[in-house]
């Protein structure tokens, strides 16, 4: 065994340290071969040699490869151009975000004009182009500047890259026109504000404004529980519709709020405190309560509004009707079978109850529990087909858990 500062070690630990595994001699990588060859031979694999003779003589060996200085690899010049590649210059972000800022000053108010149902004018296409066009020019920067000018190319690239540049554009494109005044070219005040009259039971409706397109519609307030959005604009008028409840019996008021553009004008004699009327959604002809019995336009409406706003869980109904409104009744039966729960009546079939059992209101009743979604839904498909629905909330002590809907006689305003 090697001795090592008068210890002995194992022939491993003593060539990890670069000493002999047999004596303890320091090696180096130029006499590691002949100090073994004095110890053990010429031939590592002789025969004469024990197992362990051969092992130490291996780990010199060993020892000699592993010393060998490594020859040096050459750069592969095509890793270093595409690794350098692929680290974007800080030049070509700054590009970037200037050029799709002033995509989106550009975009976004012919956006909002189109996303609201306004007509499309060629200011309009203009704007868009050029606010498309940055939006294209920032991400494709690095591939297409070569094309440009090189003084442009650089002047551009300074620009971007002046946060001075960013301060102007953001003054010119998104500060000045939100804090100044909002006056038109003849000193009128630009917002313009009004009062609609809503007719009873309305879903839909047409406001008048005194003011030609472009403008934006920036405040609606109904005077009932429900949300209101534009569905459309045109020069004069815009159409809303109502989200959460029709207008109540008797009708409501909408207050609606305009701000002309540049480029808007005058459409009509009218002051910013005139009260406009609303037009409302034209009454189909047939009437709806003889276009639902008939299988007609009224039906449609009906089962669309039943098939698109699928309720988890299973639907249960009970159907009711007096003997002038079978018709209507089995219509309504034709369209909830085969997706909802009919109960029945008296006998195994027999999903309609017998007329003489029951004195019905005219028009639809709807009785369920509080917070059934059946009959919500079962109301708001009648009320969209244009027919007025009673709700009735059954009381605690009646543990039906299904609605219950009572078909009477035609309603007077349906005949």
């Amino acid at each position: 065994m090697p001795i090592i500062d008068g210890k002995e070690v194992s022939p491993d630990h003593a060539i990890h340290q670069g000493l002999c595994p047999e004596c303890g001699a320091k090696l180096s990588p130029q006499n590691a071969l002949g100090h073994a060859q004095g110890h053990w031979g010429m031939d590592p694999n002789s025969p004469q040699l024990s197992a362990e003779g051969q092992r130490r003589f291996n780990l010199v060996r060993d020892f000699i490869e592993i010393a060998k200085p490594k020859p040096r690899m050459p750069i592969d010049q095509t890793v270093r151009a595409v690794s350098s590649d692929q680290k974007r210059p800080t030049n070509d972000l700054a590009v970037f975000g200037f050029c799709e800022l002033w995509g989106l000053i550009f975009g976004l108010p012919p956006g909002e004009d189109l996303y609201h149902g306004g007509a499309v004018t060629l200011r309009m296409i203009t704007f868009l182009a050029i606010g498309a066009a940055f939006a294209i020019l920032g991400p494709t920067w690095p591939l297409v500047k070569s094309r440009f000018p090189r003084r442009f190319a650089s002047g551009f690239v300074r620009a971007a890259s002046d946060f001075r540049w960013w301060i102007v554009m953001l003054l010119l494109g998104l500060i000045i026109p939100s804090v100044l005044p909002d006056y038109t070219g003849t000193g009128t005040a630009k917002v313009i504000t009004g009062t609609a009259n809503i007719p009873s039971h309305s879903w839909e409706a047409t406001i008048s404004v005194p003011v030609s397109l472009p403008y934006t519609v920036r405040r609606l307030t109904a005077d009932w529980n429900s949300g209101v959005h534009v569905t459309a604009k045109a020069s004069g008028h815009f159409s809303v519709a109502f989200t959460d409840n029709a207008s109540p019996a008797g009708g409501g008021e909408l207050d609606w709020e305009v701000v002309p553009l540049l480029g808007s004008q005058s459409v009509a004699a009218a002051t910013a405190t005139d009260i406009a009327d609303a037009t409302p959604t034209a009454t189909p002809t047939p009437k709806p309560w003889q276009s639902f019995a008939s299988n007609g336009d009224a039906g449609q409406v009906f089962a669309h509004q039943i098939q698109t706003n699928p309720i988890p869980g299973p639907h249960t109904v009970s159907i009711v009707a007096t003997e002038s409104s079978h018709q209507f009744a089995h219509m309504l039966l034709a369209w909830l079978q085969g997706k909802w729960t009919i109960i029945e009546h008296g006998q195994p079939g027999a999903f309609i109850g017998q007329p003489s059992e029951y004195a019905l209101d005219d028009g639809i009743t709807i009785r369920a529990r509080e917070g059934n979604v059946d009959a919500e839904t079962l109301r708001l498909a009648f009320l969209l087909m244009g027919i007025n629905v009673h709700r009735i909330i059954l009381p605690d002590t009646d543990n039906r858990a299904y609605a219950i809907v009572e078909v009477g006689n035609m309603p007077a305003d349906q005949r």
